[in-house]
């Protein structure tokens, strides 16, 4: 367990959803050891191991539910006891299908947010909801472009574009512009939770940390135990990291700490990269390391979800993967 240093403040019941993802594995245990978390309402894909993540804690409730359907497929009575249980919700859930267009993504990445404001409304309990900081790159500014180092454009976008593509990003813009559109008119305390690259990684920065060789040697050894590894064929581009613990030191601090009064003044907690890693370290070593070399091999984004489960504890707040080809670059950002 991580120590969590903040004061406590008295939440009472978290609907939560992403219970089951990345930082919600590493989350919902802390959650359930506080004395102020009465209970977690866990928001679970009907397919989900109720018996695995129910055995947590006695204070998970699991309620099967749709992210991409009307209502999230609750019942009218569920519905109606989550609006008048639940004290706070936290949003994980994401579909992170990078690759995908908007119209794809849309049905859980943005709807489903329209949703959970319909649970948290009647009683204008706090939202939490995990954003993206490549929303910058549509600010309107150049600032946003360089540090994800997106390709020189005429003038820089204030939204994405309209044919869809980059479409996590653009759900996430979606999400994010809608809530603060609810938070301004209803008076919903919302908090962002936005994953942020490592600082000074634009042109000319000259402060970062070194590459990180304990994440190389980490991604060895979880490719080494799951006897696969990544393609990563064609392929370039970095990733950000910071360690998860912190990751949830945070996220538990602003909910312990943060104001639940109804208020139209949106808070963010930025989850920022504490070092950034060129895939290409990790390539080399795909290559050239006997232990892992002669392994079969299996789709990059697949496996990379594969090595999470398998344990990597670091969080990623910030990548760019680029797939090269002849017609032109794919680019995977978040």
């Amino acid at each position: 367990m991580y120590k969590i240093t903040v004061n406590p403040k008295e939440q009472g019941g978290v609907t939560d959803t992403g219970a089951t993802g990345y930082v919600g594995r590493f989350l919902l245990p802390h959650l359930a050891a506080s004395d102020k978390v009465e209970k977690l309402f866990c928001l679970v894909r009907p397919e989900t191991d109720s018996e695995k993540l129910g055995a947590t804690s006695d204070k998970v409730e699991l309620f099967p539910a749709d992210l991409s359907r009307p209502n999230l497929a609750l019942s009218d009575s569920d519905q109606a006891f989550l609006s008048s249980n639940a004290d706070l919700i936290l949003h994980i859930g994401a579909n992170r299908a990078f690759w995908d267009d908007y119209e794809v993504l849309r049905p859980v990445n943005l709807e489903f947010v329209k949703e959970l404001t319909k649970i948290a409304l009647p009683r204008r309990v706090p939202v939490h909801f995990f954003s993206s900081g490549s929303k910058r790159i549509y600010s309107g500014e150049r600032e946003g472009h360089d540090i994800y180092n997106v390709e020189q454009v005429e003038g820089y976008r204030s939204e994405p574009p309209e044919d869809g593509t980059d479409g996590y990003v653009a759900s996430k813009w979606a999400a994010e512009n809608f809530l603060l559109q609810v938070s301004e008119k209803f008076q919903l305390p919302v908090t962002l939770h936005t994953p942020m690259p490592t600082p000074d990684h634009g042109p000319g920065g000259t402060l970062a940390k070194p590459e990180p060789d304990q994440m190389v040697n980490e991604l060895v050894d979880i490719t080494s135990k799951l006897r696969v590894r990544p393609t990563m064929e064609g392929l370039a581009g970095w990733a950000d990291i910071l360690p998860i613990s912190t990751v949830v030191q945070d996220v538990c601090g602003s909910i312990f700490s943060g104001d639940a009064e109804p208020t139209s003044e949106v808070n963010r907690v930025f989850h920022t990269g504490a070092q950034r890693m060129n895939w290409q370290l990790f390539i080399a070593e795909l290559k050239m390391n006997p232990r892992i070399c002669d392994l079969p091999s299996m789709d990059t984004l697949l496996w990379i979800g594969d090595a999470k489960r398998s344990g990597f504890s670091f969080f990623m707040p910030s990548h760019r993967l680029v797939v090269l080809g002849e017609s032109g670059n794919i680019v995977s950002r978040r």
